[in-house]
């Protein structure tokens, strides 16, 4: 009982004075904020968020033609630095293609994704599956929660099996919950006062 009004206070509380998250990769006297620092001064084309595209063709080689076409669409994408030419796989069934943008991941959205997409349109109009990879994707990509929910599944039957009744197998579930409510309230009330 205790827990849960603490839940509740912290997470009324983050409601009414905490801050929205924001994503900022900079961290000043670091030696990867030095690297960083170096790639944005010397080779701006390589210092931001990466994507890759990929197609795959199961009835013959990838079809060059619709790649060239990808890869000029790619080209003339928001904040696209730098496109590589297709590297094709031996067998010729397989091409990847990298993109190099001129900002950092966080100033990406999920639009970013969608133009992916809508770029690698002429490799699946030409019959071949196509994948996309890479920061761009990952970051604007959320999981649905389908393995949290089977993690908590499996783990309620562990605990059924070791103690044998369901209140007790619940107990440390609840706790839990209630320890990652009361966190993840906290972390928002934190976001209110700090970056």
């Amino acid at each position: 009982a205790t827990w849960l009004v603490a839940a509740l206070l912290v997470a009324g509380v983050a409601a009414s004075l905490g801050g929205p998250f924001e994503d900022d990769y900079t961290l000043p006297g670091t030696g990867s904020q030095r690297a960083t620092d170096l790639l944005t001064e010397h080779f701006p084309a390589m210092s931001g968020a990466d994507a890759r595209v990929v197609a795959h063709s199961d009835t013959g080689p990838v079809d060059v033609e619709a790649a060239s076409i990808a890869v000029d669409r790619l080209q003339e994408l928001p904040h696209v630095s730098d496109v590589t030419p297709p590297a094709v796989s031996a067998d010729g069934r397989t091409t990847l293609i990298s993109v190099r943008y001129d900002v950092p991941v966080t100033d990406l959205d999920a639009d970013s994704v969608e133009l992916l997409e809508s770029a690698g349109e002429p490799l699946r109009a030409a019959g071949h599956q196509v994948e996309l990879g890479g920061q761009v994707v990952e970051r604007i990509t959320a999981p649905d929660g389908r393995a949290e929910l089977i993690g908590v599944g499996a783990a309620l039957v562990i605990l059924l099996f070791a103690f044998g009744s369901f209140v007790a197998a619940g107990l440390p579930l609840a706790i839990a919950a209630v320890g990652l409510a009361v966190g993840s309230a906290g972390v928002t009330l934190l976001a209110g006062f700090t970056d």
